[in-house]
């Protein structure tokens, strides 16, 4: 428990890794892509809106839109970094609005360096 108390009173992004690990009890990690795209794949509406409730309905979560100053962060990310537009996206998105950790399993963000960038991996 001692290792989770640096993020007390911090702003800290998730990717949405995490989301996917906890909403469909993953008991190991796997590469499943961002949040609605399987779901809307398979046609489950059900889960579909199990993930919309969570992200937009629960205290202490944040959805925040993307705007000029964070597409041009995502793009500068995507040159200097070589990242998938939805990771750029993301990383930008935690930049651009003053997070303090960015929290991961993806590698290929980590390998940015970026020392914002906490891989759940290490957590455990």
């Amino acid at each position: 428990m001692g290792t989770l108390n640096r993020f007390t009173d911090k702003l800290i992004f998730v990717d949405t890794m995490p989301f996917i690990y906890h909403i469909e009890e993953h008991p190991v990690y796997v590469e499943t892509g961002e949040v609605l795209v399987q779901p809307y794949r398979q046609g489950n509406d059900v889960l579909v809106a199990e993930y919309e409730g969570i992200i937009c309905d629960t205290d202490g979560l944040l959805v925040v839109p993307i705007d000029q100053i964070t597409s041009r962060k995502a793009a500068r990310l995507r040159a200097d970094h070589s990242l998938t537009m939805p990771d750029a996206l993301q990383l930008a998105t935690s930049l651009v609005n003053g997070a303090n950790y960015f929290l991961t399993n993806d590698k290929g963000i980590a390998k940015t360096g970026l020392p914002q960038i906490i891989l759940l991996d290490d957590l455990l």
